[in-house]
């Protein structure tokens, strides 16, 4: 054969089937982009000069390695759609005469053109979309605009490389395909029939169970460190359980649909009904799969815009005041030279102080017990590590300080309050010997500004407020005989706050120089925090789950559109020749467009419905996990998912009527 003819043929082939192509070239250069753009940005010198921007780049890179997990995993399965509607033309060439290594050398040089154009499209679309994505990340993190062009050769390479051995993947993958496959199944590739499924009830039973303990993990896990821990098993069972049942459950509700005479024994039923079961064990498997990546992206988008909407919120939360201070000097004479230390500071740099609020403190673990609290030794405790609960005990007189409330306690009474604002449900709370009665529960308000480094522990969070510092270092004693050299002590706490226009540089700067001149004073300062420093790294890390969300949302959903569209596309052309028979035999256009809709909405909407479903089970779980990253905000959250899903659905009913397009151009082709 003359020199450039299988180059020439490879690149016609792609032309010719563009219709099956074109998407696929569009999916794997959006896919090539988007990963280039998160490696970039993980390399980028100036977010990394940025605080906050370190956090940001981690979780992307955390992200980078889920794309590219998942690129090999959507482009293996888009590119069995293709290999299915080639297999025929294949075949026709073998008969005609050419060998396979000649079929195998065309296949080689079509996945080189693809894996060219799709790794430098994509590489050049990435360089150019690099720049609007990093303002989009500094804009999120509340940063100024930095001008200046940068291209990450590094991420280059790395996306190159990724790209590069995907392709060469796919191509042994494609080459094994035709070596193993005979000429006459080649030749019937593209229109090999499947036999009737039987109603499999192991797999239906199997699938229900799954489903139904990942449920039930979702539902009924209270705790949220539980819920960190368990997420992922529920995940892995719903994934099954969904398979399954569509695998199964799908084939059970056809089969029911046929037995029902009045609905079956339809023109527009019968034809949709009897063709879906004959392939239901093929369109189960991308059912399964558009409704688990629907659920993803229902997931990413709405937890993560719910965090970014919600930092202010997490900020306040996590930061009540300015300036937080701990120490471990509680003698009168520490307290008087520290208050003076923070006026003379503020003075020193014209900060104006608003409140400045001492109070002492005393904190430790303890287990969850039927009337109150368990305190054991530490080895002791290892195997119940999800019922351990941090206790915060205050005097009377520092909580009516800090909240501006006149809150009264008679003897052994205590005032409390639940992790996230929660009620404490018993009469009495027992700790150690000493046995409370508990005459109110708090409000969460009240306790906003105490809150402060608890939001970020995965512990369960309990404030309770005692008469004294006498009952205070009374129970200090008790756990200190318990814990003994793993204990904690009663500390004193300093709450700043400044006037509202201080500047974040000089509360910054505050703080430094306080670290010093109690060092140099000999006030031990167990921990110091501001929130002016602070906030921005919350912002980063905020904005960075959002960019991840949106990035890997986007992958997400242009893999769900593919694989709606090849499915389409391929019941096309296998419908092709039922419709032309069908027409033939007297059936109409309006009444084949009319069984086609019906076939394609009997189960195009049934992912988007499961997904509705797996994203109501999970929001209980979900909800309790956000609790871990500061967002209590249950209506915002809420409200997000809502938006989200009713956005998704209407993209997705969009999509349903460019594909239902696309498929009734294909089958009706037969009577043109």
């Amino acid at each position: 054969m003359r020199r450039g003819f299988y180059l020439k043929l490879a690149a016609g082939n792609i032309r010719k089937n563009r219709r099956v192509y074109f998407p696929f070239l569009l999916a794997g250069i959006g896919t090539v982009m988007v990963t280039y753009i998160m490696y970039a940005l993980t390399q980028n010198s100036g977010l990394a000069e940025l605080r906050g921007g370190t956090d940001l780049q981690m979780i992307l890179m955390l992200g980078s390695n889920i794309m590219a997990i998942f690129s090999l995993i959507f482009l293996f399965y888009t590119n069995s759609f293709l290999m299915k509607r080639r297999k025929k033309e294949f075949g026709v060439y073998n008969i005609l005469g050419m060998e396979k290594k000649h079929i195998e050398k065309v296949i080689l040089y079509e996945t080189f053109y693809i894996a060219l154009t799709c790794i430098i499209v994509g590489l050049i679309g990435g360089v150019i979309l690099n720049k609007l994505f990093v303002l989009l990340a500094l804009r999120l993190m509340h940063t100024d605009v930095v001008l200046g062009f940068e291209i990450s050769w590094g991420a280059m390479l790395m996306t190159s490389l990724l790209f590069g051995g995907i392709f060469a993947l796919i191509l042994l993958s494609n080459v094994y395909q035709v070596h193993k496959t005979k000429p006459v199944e080649l030749l019937k590739g593209g229109n090999y029939g499947e036999k009737e499924p039987k109603t499999k009830w192991v797999m239906t039973i199997s699938g229900m169970l799954s489903l139904g303990a990942g449920y039930y993990i979702a539902i009924t896990t209270k705790n949220p460190l539980s819920a960190l821990t368990l997420f992922f098993l529920a995940v892995i069972l719903v994934m099954i359980g969904t398979y399954l049942l569509f695998a199964a459950g799908s084939i059970a509700l056809l089969k029911g649909m046929r037995n029902r005479k009045q609905f079956y024994y339809q023109p527009k039923h019968f034809i949709s009904v009897s063709g879906m079961i004959y392939r239901m064990k093929q369109n189960a498997v991308g059912l399964a799969n558009i409704c688990i990546l629907s659920t993803g992206v229902l997931l990413l988008i709405s937890i993560t815009v719910s965090l970014y909407a919600g930092t202010e919120d997490a900020i306040d939360q996590r930061y009540p005041n300015d300036v937080a201070i701990e120490s471990q000097d509680c003698t009168p004479e520490s307290q008087k030279a520290m208050e003076q230390l923070i006026r003379e500071n503020a003075a020193e740099k014209k900060i104006g102080l608003e409140t400045l609020e001492m109070y002492p403190m005393l904190s430790f673990s303890a287990l969850s017990a039927k009337d109150g609290f368990e305190v054991r030794q530490a080895e002791e405790i290892t195997d119940v590590v999800e019922n351990i609960n941090n206790l915060y005990f205050l005097t009377l007189d520092g909580f009516n300080q800090i909240a501006g409330s006149n809150e009264v306690l008679g003897e052994n009474q205590v005032l409390i309050i639940g992790p996230r604002g929660r009620s404490y449900e018993q009469e009495r709370l027992k700790i150690f010997d000493c046995d409370f009665e508990v005459k109110k529960n708090l409000s969460k308000e009240q306790v906003e500004k105490l809150v402060g480094p608890s939001a970020a522990i995965v512990y369960e969070s309990y404030f309770i407020i005692v008469n004294d510092t006498e009952q205070l270092e009374e129970l200090q004693e008790k756990e200190v005989a318990v814990y003994g050299e793993y204990s904690s002590y009663i500390r004193m706490h300093y709450d700043i706050n400044f006037a509202e226009n201080t500047r974040k540089e000089d509360q910054i700067q505050f703080c430094t120089d306080m670290g010093e001149q109690a060092k140099e004073l000999e006030i031990e300062i167990n921990y110091m925090e501001n929130r002016a420093e602070n906030e921005d790294y919350i912002w980063g890390m905020y904005s960075g789950f959002l960019f991840l969300g949106i990035l890997l949302g986007l992958l997400f959903m242009l893999a769900t559109v593919l694989i709606i569209y090849y499915k389409q596309i391929s019941e096309g052309y296998e419908d092709k020749e039922r419709y032309e028979i069908l027409q033939k035999v007297g059936m109409s256009r309006s009444e084949v467009k009319r069984t086609i809709h019906s076939q394609i909405l009997t189960v195009f909407f049934l992912p988007l419905v499961m997904a509705g479903i797996h994203l109501i089970v999970a929001f209980p779980m979900v909800k309790r996990m956000l609790a871990l990253l500061m967002l209590s905000n249950e209506t915002l959250f809420a409200v997000c998912t809502v938006v989200c899903f009713v956005a998704f659905a209407i993209g997705y009913a969009m999509i349903y009527g460019i594909t239902a397009r696309s498929y009734y151009k294909i089958v009706s082709m037969a009577s043109d």
